[in-house]
C-alpha cells in the first residue's frame, strides 16, 4: 500500500510539471506575439492611379521604427471608392511607382528596382514579368502592352512577352513617356542630350519617326484617340487632330507659368497642372483657370487624374488632394496605416 501511495505522488507531481511547462510554453508563445507586433515610424505614397466613374488606387510603403531610410518598407495599397477606404498590405512588389488599372480586380504595376508586375484579384496576389522592365511602361488593355528593358522595348500579347525592337534611346532613364493608342501606333518622349525628343511608330514600333511639329522642347503629352492628342511645352500646350500631322496652340503660357501635368478623359474634356489648374470642356477652345492654391505646393508631382468631369486627385510629395467640382476646391484626403498618417 505504501508503494501505491508513493507511486500516485510521482504521477501527480509529474503532471504537475508538465502542466508547469505548458503554461511557460503559452506565456514565450503570447510573448512572442506581442514582440512581433511591428512598430510604424513613418511611410510614403509613391503611386495614383484610378479608373473612369470608379476607384482610386494609391500605392505606398511604410518603414519598421529604427529602421534606416536604405531599410525596404512594407508595401501598402489603397482603394478609396465613394466614401469607403480600403487597405491592403502587399506580399509583393515591395514600393509600386506607377500603375495602370483596368477594372478593380486587374493591374498592371511598376515596383522600384525591381520590374514589372501584374495582379488579376485586386492586389491580393501578383506575378512579375520575367524581364527586369523600366518605370515607363504603357498597357493598351489587359492583354497589350510594351516596356522597356535597358534599350530593347517589349511587347506583352495575352501570356507571352516578345523582343520587339531596340530603340535609340541612349540610357533608358532617360525615357519619359510611352503611349500607344492602338497595337500599330504609338509614341515615345525620351531626352538626348539635354534636349527632348517626340517621336511616333505607326508600323508597331519596326521603326520610329521625329514628330514634325512647331516646338522644340516637350514636357509631357497625352493621345486621347489615333488622331486627338495634347503636347505640353514651355510656351503653352499643343493639340493636334490629325495624328500629329499638324500642331494649333491651345493654352499659351504667359510670363511664369508652366504645365507640369496633363490629363485628358475624353478628345474634349481634360485638365492641366501647373501653377494654375485649368479645365476645357470642348478640346481647348475655351479654358477655365484657377490660381494653384498654395496648399498644393510641392516638389514632386507623382500623379494627376479625374475619374469623370467632376471628380479628381492630386498626388504631390506626400499628400493626397481630391475635388468634387471639376478641380475649383481642393481638399486634402489623410490615409492611415496604424499609427502613421499620409
Amino acid at each position: 500500500m505504501k508503494c501505491f501511495i508513493t507511486w500516485v505522488v510521482s504521477i501527480l507531481i509529474l503532471i504537475s510539471s508538465i502542466h508547469s511547462q505548458n503554461i511557460e510554453k503559452s506565456k514565450k508563445v503570447n510573448m512572442s506575439a506581442t514582440t512581433s507586433q511591428i512598430s510604424i515610424s513613418r511611410g510614403n505614397l509613391t503611386s495614383l492611379s484610378g479608373l473612369p466613374n470608379g476607384p482610386v488606387f494609391v500605392g505606398g510603403y511604410a518603414v519598421k521604427e529604427g529602421s534606416d531610410y536604405s531599410m525596404k518598407g512594407l508595401p501598402l495599397l489603397w482603394k478609396i471608392k465613394d466614401s469607403t477606404i480600403a487597405l491592403r498590405q502587399l506580399k509583393a512588389p515591395y514600393e509600386i511607382d506607377e500603375c495602370l488599372w483596368f477594372d478593380e480586380r486587374t493591374g498592371w504595376c511598376y515596383a522600384l528596382g525591381k520590374g514589372i508586375y501584374k495582379t488579376t484579384d485586386g492586389g491580393a496576389n501578383w506575378i512579375k514579368e520575367s524581364y527586369v522592365g523600366s518605370k515607363e511602361f504603357f498597357f493598351l488593355d489587359k492583354t497589350h502592352g510594351w516596356y522597356f528593358d535597358s534599350n530593347l522595348l517589349m511587347g506583352i500579347e495575352g501570356e507571352k512577352t516578345n523582343k520587339l525592337a531596340r530603340i535609340d534611346v541612349k540610357y533608358i532613364i532617360h525615357v519619359k513617356k510611352l503611349q500607344f493608342v492602338s497595337v500599330d501606333i504609338g509614341w515615345l518622349l525620351d531626352v538626348v542630350d539635354g534636349k527632348s525628343r517626340f517621336q511616333k511608330s505607326d508600323d508597331g514600333v519596326k521603326s520610329w519617326k521625329l514628330v514634325d511639329a512647331p516646338f522644340s522642347d516637350v514636357d509631357s503629352f497625352q493621345f486621347s484617340t489615333e488622331r486627338v492628342g495634347y503636347v505640353s511645352t514651355p510656351e503653352g500646350l499643343y493639340a493636334t487632330v490629325n495624328g500629329g500631322y499638324s500642331w494649333t496652340m491651345v493654352l499659351d503660357n504667359a510670363e511664369n507659368e508652366w504645365i507640369d501635368k496633363v490629363f485628358f478623359l475624353s478628345p474634349d474634356v481634360g485638365w492641366v497642372y501647373g501653377n494654375r489648374i485649368c479645365m476645357t470642356m470642348n478640346g481647348g477652345q475655351e479654358w477655365k483657370c484657377e490660381k494653384r492654391p498654395g496648399e498644393l505646393d510641392g516638389d514632386t508631382i507623382k500623379g494627376f487624374i479625374f475619374t469623370n468631369e467632376s471628380s479628381g486627385w492630386l498626388l504631390v510629395d506626400n499628400r493626397l488632394f481630391y475635388t468634387n467640382d471639376g478641380g475649383r476646391v481642393w481638399k486634402r484626403k489623410i490615409l492611415s496605416f496604424r499609427t502613421v498618417n499620409f
